[in-house]
């Protein structure tokens, strides 16, 4: 308890229960309390009583809970009084709220305190309500529509009127501080008066008027204002938040072809800046959407004349945009149609200058059109107004099409001149007359002056005759003569033709401007002929180009396909008879698959005849067709088509004295020797291998045997044994062996003498279109030119057209037929992506190695850029998927750990499952230690398997394939690179691609080992990942690969060369 300090006598109980009194009764009008020191607190108060006020203050003291000292303005007592007991009761009913239980101060809690009394302090002041005067409001309305909206404000006391100024004294409007005196004014007055004090900066004495800007939140801010009046009644009024759609009676007569027009507006609006206000039966309502001012510069006239151009924007502008707030009522009619048809009509004109006049044809149910003139292009009179037989025609401009027609006229240097298009400038004059009209037509009509018409150029076609005969002493080459002519038989000169051949479409014919209508189809003609040139020689009324016999083909299809698409176009071939075969044979045997041309003159061997199935002999017998006409080509089939068996088969089938070659990888020799004796078994065949004094012997002796079969390492190094040879038909199997036309291998097979050149890939694209050109400049090296040129052409220029080019170009050499066309009845191939988290340790490394090479990698791109960076960059990748396989790869420390790689013990689960429900499995990696550490995983399951990789010895990689087909052996681990090719595997239907390789045309060789003709099961693919690490992203560049085979096989998409930002998404975290 307290201690108050006083003694227990009757005069101190009375002061005491006295003071306790006044704080009951509320008389406490102000309170404050501070800190003074640590332990002592100042009490201040104002007690008012009997309207005369008290200041006490009281310092308590906390350390002994007593009055320190103490002041009061009364003087009944010197020592206490009622007005600091009153003080002391307030802190003790108070002290909770501030003071801990140990009576010590709660700082926290003592600052919320401070702040409930400051704000209590506030309210008190702002609602000291005296209502000793009041203010009322006038609305000033004058006219119909009120730009301006004015009010006056008048002063009361009681209901008395007075004046602001002279009957309210100074100190009573304005304290010591000049504030004015707010209290002098109920609540419901105050805003308005702050409001308008802070506009105007004084308290307005007469009428005043609001700023535009300020209108719309005037009339929100009185909407609840009682006091509100209309100057002209002084009848009250209010604010309605409803929105209003009120009547407007709109009347109007006819008289001539003009419209009189008169407005009936019992309604007082004004106008906010963002909404119009109508006051309405002492009620002012806002309207839904507020009207525009060309609204308003119709409404504000109560009476309008139109004439006949404004009638129908009138109507049709104005009117819908008024009824958007007011309900229209009519009164009167006027007889509007809609115009039956109209157009934009030009009349062209010649004065020196073309100059065009547009203009509106409006058709009134009648034949001849009506002329309107009208401001081209501009935003006003929208509608147009025609009258006629006592109706008002109507259409609306296109504004639109006039722009349109600007910008054509625009193209040809017209400018608009007082209502017209004039072209001063003579450089377009031709080409207006060209091209511009014929843009211009398809706007509308046109119309021409006699001296027009004198300036205007006859127009013609061109007809085309191409003779071609071989050259002589030279069979694959052929000389084109060229000849062009006018309809009327006028032989065109070539300096012309070449005008035309650079896009132009005038040409002078003795003195005489000609428009050639089909000067395009010339241009792309000379085009076609121009790509395929090996020379062009010039005469004066001729050309004569020379091409090489493979383009002849392309070169005749694309004429043929401008034909197609123009009509009025007119060529004429003139061709030798061994060219006229070649289009009757290709069309009735390519485009249309008739093998019944070639099967009287061409029989397929009868160790095969029954054994081969249909598009087998469709693929014999196009080599028959290439072989006729002297060409070579690439057999594309889908893996597990059987390439070799169709080639063998021509081979066999041309009794040929010369032997035949066939170059293929070292690990098909074998292959190669048993799919001939499988199929011809009585055939000589040598197999060309060994060290090199065997290798002399057997190529001494090639022209004892049919068939010849070496590889691309032997023949690199013994290509100058082979050039004394001239040998029936050369054969490269899996041509990726030559896809780099820099390498040895490449160089080598070009040094080779034959008379027909195939190659055999199921891959003739994976990388780039640089491939496509390497394997053509050895089996036909003329059809694609030299690289540079092709180079710039197609890869450095590329776009989709030029690949359909090529594609154009290529197509009769290439035969490509994929599996799920041919064979129907081989089983489906599913593919399956598996993801494997990276155990602990996996993960901890990979990171680690991320972060490493990453920085220095991007360092040394962004120092010495990416081409010279390249080996780094790649040596990076490497390390980053050895880890993502195992990590034992770049560490053999992690060969001793168990569980070290997740992806290892995913392929542990699929074995142990697979194996155990009988299926035969191939598992393929491309790093041969990782399937050293696969050997191990496996040899601890009990599992026997076939092992093979590129240091497998011929023999013994035969051992293993017979051993895995026949036995019950249930995996077979494969190097990707050494069985991607060369092996036949249809016993296993699970195909595990342990890592993903960059090129996804080397992985569907290996799954093709399996899925393949004599496979009878659904061939399941798992493709093992590691999660989040770049195996996802090979994934992803895997797609863009396939695209690039597609594009050239199907022209879809070209793959583009890695740049510095795919590098770097390789190593992003």
């Amino acid at each position: 308890m307290l201690d108050l300090g006083l003694f227990d006598s009757i005069q101190e109980k009375i002061i005491i229960e006295t003071g306790e009194n006044y704080f009951t009764k509320n008389l406490i009008k102000e309170f404050d309390i501070s800190q003074i020191s640590d332990s002592s607190l100042l009490l201040k108060g104002t007690i008012t009583i009997d309207e005369k006020s008290f200041y006490p203050e009281v310092v308590i003291r906390l350390t002994d809970n007593s009055v320190s000292t103490s002041y009061c303005t009364c003087e009944d007592y010197n020592d206490f009084c009622s007005h600091r007991a009153a003080l002391v009761f307030k802190f003790l009913n108070d002290q909770k709220l501030f003071l801990n239980d140990d009576n010590s101060l709660n700082d926290n809690n003592f600052k919320d305190y401070k702040r409930q009394i400051a704000k209590s302090r506030f309210f008190k002041s702002t609602h000291r309500i005296s209502e000793r005067y009041s203010v009322k409001l006038f609305l000033i309305l004058d006219e119909f529509f009120n730009n301006e909206l004015r009010f006056r404000l008048n002063f009361y006391k009681g209901d008395d009127p007075i004046n602001f100024y002279t009957d309210i004294s100074y100190n009573e409007k304005w304290d010591e501080q000049r504030n004015f005196n707010y209290t002098l004014f109920p609540m419901k007055d105050r805003l308005i008066i702050k409001t308008l004090q802070d506009w105007f900066e004084h308290i307005p004495e007469e009428d005043f008027l609001i700023p535009k800007d300020k209108v719309d939140q005037f009339i929100k801010l009185v909407s609840d204002f009682p006091e509100l009046y209309v100057s002209s009644n002084n009848t009250k009024f209010e604010v309605s938040k409803d929105y209003l759609k009120p009547k407007l009676v709109v009347r109007y007569t006819e008289e001539n072809g003009l419209v009189n027009v008169k407005f009936d507006k019992p309604l007082q609006i004004i106008d906010g800046n963002f909404h119009q206000w109508i006051l309405k039966e002492n009620i002012l309502f806002p309207l839904r959407i507020k009207l525009p001012e060309i609204v308003w510069n119709f409404l504000y006239n109560d009476y309008i004349k139109l004439e006949q151009s404004e009638i129908a924007d009138f109507y049709y502008d104005i009117i819908p945009r008024i009824s958007n707030s007011f309900d229209i009522d009519f009164s009167g009619t006027v007889n509007l149609e809609n115009a039956s048809k109209y157009n934009y009509s030009f009349f062209c004109d010649y004065d020196g200058n073309i100059t065009i006049k547009p203009d509106i044809a409006i058709y009134c149910d009648e034949e001849t059109p009506s002329i309107i003139d009208f401001k081209f292009g501009s935003s006003e009179n929208i509608y147009m107004t025609l009258y006629k037989n006592n109706k008002y025609y109507i259409c609306k401009r296109n504004l639109l099409q006039e722009k349109k027609i600007f910008i054509i006229l625009k193209q040809y240097n017209f400018t608009y001149e007082d209502n017209k298009f004039v072209q001063k400038d003579k450089i377009r004059f031709k080409s207006f007359l060209e091209e511009g009209l014929n843009k211009l037509r398809s706007e509308g009509e046109i119309f021409f002056s006699d001296e027009f018409k004198k300036i205007m150029i006859e127009k013609n076609y061109i007809t085309v005759e191409l003779n071609i005969e071989f050259e002589e002493n030279e069979p694959q080459d052929l000389k084109i003569h060229e000849y062009y002519y006018l309809t009327n038989g006028y032989k065109i000169d070539s300096d012309s033709i070449e005008k035309i051949q650079s896009n132009k479409r005038f040409i002078e014919i003795e003195g005489t401007t000609t428009a050639i209508e089909n000067y395009n189809e010339i241009r792309q003609l000379k085009n076609i002929l121009a790509s395929v040139a090996l020379n062009v020689k010039k005469l004066p009324n001729q050309f004569i180009t020379k091409i090489d016999i493979s383009h002849f083909l392309y070169v005749y299809d694309e004429i043929n396909k401008i034909l197609q698409t123009s009509p009025d176009t007119k060529v004429s071939f003139t061709l030798p008879q061994k060219l006229e075969k070649m289009i009757t044979v290709r069309d009735a045997f390519v485009k249309n698959q008739d093998i019944s041309i070639f099967k009287k003159k061409v029989s397929i061997p009868n160790e095969v005849k029954d054994v081969l199935r249909p598009y087998q002999k469709f693929g014999f017998f196009w080599f028959h067709f290439l072989k006729e006409f002297n060409f070579g080509g690439i057999l594309a089939d889908d893996m597990g088509l059987g390439k070799t068996v169709q080639v063998l088969t021509f081979i066999k089938s041309l009794d040929s004295a010369k032997p035949s070659l066939i170059v293929c990888p070292t690990s098909l020799l074998f292959n190669w020797q048993n799919e001939i004796n499988k199929f011809f078994p009585n055939t000589k065949v040598l197999v060309i291998k060994g060290n090199i004094n065997d290798r002399k012997t057997f190529i001494s002796h090639i022209n004892r045997y049919e068939i010849i079969v070496t590889s691309y390492s032997l023949l690199r190094n013994d290509v100058e044994m082979y050039q004394i040879y001239d040998f029936e038909v050369i054969v490269l199997d899996e041509a990726n062996h030559i896809k780099n036309p820099n390498t040895n291998v490449s160089n080598a097979v070009k040094q080779l003498s034959g008379n027909h050149k195939f190659v055999l890939t199921g891959t003739p694209v994976e990388n780039n279109l640089i491939e496509l050109w390497s394997i053509f400049s050895f089996v036909s090296p003329m059809l694609l030119g030299k690289f540079k040129p092709f180079k710039d052409y197609y890869v450095d220029n590329f776009s989709e057209s030029r690949l359909e080019e090529l594609k154009s170009r290529i197509s009769p050499f290439v035969l490509r037929r994929n599996k799920v066309d041919v064979l129907k009845e081989l089983p489906p191939k599913i593919i399956q992506t598996f993801e494997a988290e990276l155990s602990p340790t996996q993960k901890n490394l990979y990171q680690d190695i991320l972060i490493e090479v990453s920085e220095s990698v991007m360092s040394r791109i962004r120092k010495e850029g990416l081409q010279k960076s390249k080996i780094h960059v790649l040596a990076a990748l490497l390390k980053l998927r050895q880890i993502a396989n195992h990590p034992g790869l770049i560490d053999k420390s992690y060969l001793e750990g168990e569980e070290m790689s997740g992806k290892t013990e995913l392929l542990k689960e699929i074995l142990i499952e697979s194996v155990d429900a009988g299926h035969k499995i191939l598992i393929f990696s491309q790093f041969t230690q990782m399937l050293s550490i696969l050997r191990r995983e496996i040899e601890s399951l009990s599992f026997d398997y076939s092992y093979l990789d590129g240091s497998t010895p011929e023999i013994k990689r035969k051992d293993e394939v017979q051993k895995f087909r026949e036995t019950d052996i249930p995996i077979f681990l494969i190097s990707l690179r050494a069985g991607s090719y060369g092996l036949n595997l249809p016993e296993a239907d699970i195909v595990i691609i342990f890592d993903p390789w960059w090129n996804p045309m080397v992985e569907m060789q290996a799954i093709d080992r399996a899925h393949r003709i004599g496979q009878h099961k659904t061939v399941n693919v798992y493709k093992l990942i590691s999660k989040d690490t770049i195996e996802e992203k090979i994934i992803q560049l895997q797609e863009k690969k396939r695209k690039l085979f597609d594009s050239v096989m199907n022209v879809n998409n070209i793959f583009k060369n890695l740049t510095e930002e795919d590098i770097e998404e390789f190593f992003s975290t």
